[in-house]
This record gives C-alpha cells, structure tokens and sequence, in this order.
C-alpha cells in the first residue's frame, strides 16, 4: 500500500499485484463457513446469543468485505451496495421471528453464498488477475442476487406469519 502526500485518496488504494496479502483475501471463504457452521450447530439458541451471533455475522461480513473497496480497479460503490444489501438481507431473515415466522435462510445469496464470492473473488486478484469490468459485472450480479434474496426471504416470512395466524 503506497501513501501519496499530494492525492489522500490513492493513499488508500490497494495495488493487488504489487502489496496484496493474497493470504488475508484467501481467509474470507474459511472465516465465512466457520462462522455459519458454529451458528447452525448451536441453532442460533437463546436470544441474547442469537442476537449477538447475528449482530457479528454482519459486522465480520462488512469488516472482511469493504476493504474490496479499496482494491485499485474494483467498483467501491457496487462493493459498498453488495454489503449493504447483504446485511439487511441477513436483518430480513431475523426478523421471521418477529413476525410469527421462523428465522429465513431463502437463497439465492445467502451468507455462505457471499464468502464463497468474496474468497474466488479475492483468490482471482489474488492470483494475479488485474481487477477491472469482470469484478464490475461480477459484483452487479452478487447485488442483484442479493436483492432477489432479501425478497425471497420477505415474501416467505409473510406467507408463513399468515399461515400461521388463526
């Protein structure tokens, strides 16, 4: 990462070929499927825990994927609107309860779905690959599943509260 005294904003600038810890990028994928894992296998319990467990699923997702914003090449705004989207997502989903439904992990872009995009998409530079229209049309289509995702799930969390209602 290079500091320039004249432009602040290129100070913040990865350059993938030349400063990337490909390393850090390779980690998103594992960190993503732990954290799933332990919540499943707990089943997301008591509410203090369940509220805690969904409350750090979305910061560690925007704590591991904003800094793709900052990677020379890659769309900040699409990388920014593909977090956001991904937490009122997960927020969409835990709020099934709320509304006399179950907790809702309809697809198509759930949170396992986005590590897996941000490791290959990190991999991918990593490797060497210069960021550019690919990441672009890439993040375009993760915003838009997530969109269709946060519908999914708030179509089904209606149709259930009112199967559910006498």
């Amino acid at each position: 990462m290079g500091f320039d005294d004249q432009n602040s904003a290129e100070a913040l600038v990865i350059e993938p070929r030349d400063h990337l810890d490909r390393g850090a990028f390779a980690q998103v994928v594992d960190i993503g499927f732990v954290s799933e894992a332990q919540a499943r296998e707990r089943r997301r319990g008591q509410s203090a825990g369940g509220l805690g467990n969904e409350l750090g699923d979305v910061i560690s997702d925007a704590a591991l994927y904003l800094p793709f914003a900052f990677v020379a090449g890659v769309n900040a705004p699409l990388v920014v609107l593909v977090v956001i989207l991904g937490i009122v997502g997960e927020m969409a989903g835990a709020l099934g309860p709320l509304l006399g439904a179950t907790r809702r992990y309809d697809g198509p872009f759930g949170k396992s779905d986005r590590a897996f995009a941000f490791g290959l998409l990190g991999f991918l530079i990593g490797v060497g690959l210069t960021p550019g229209m690919w990441t672009t049309v890439i993040l375009a289509v993760l915003l838009a599943l997530s969109a269709l995702t946060i519908l999914n799930r708030a179509r089904s969390i209606v149709t259930e509260a009112k199967a559910r209602t006498p």
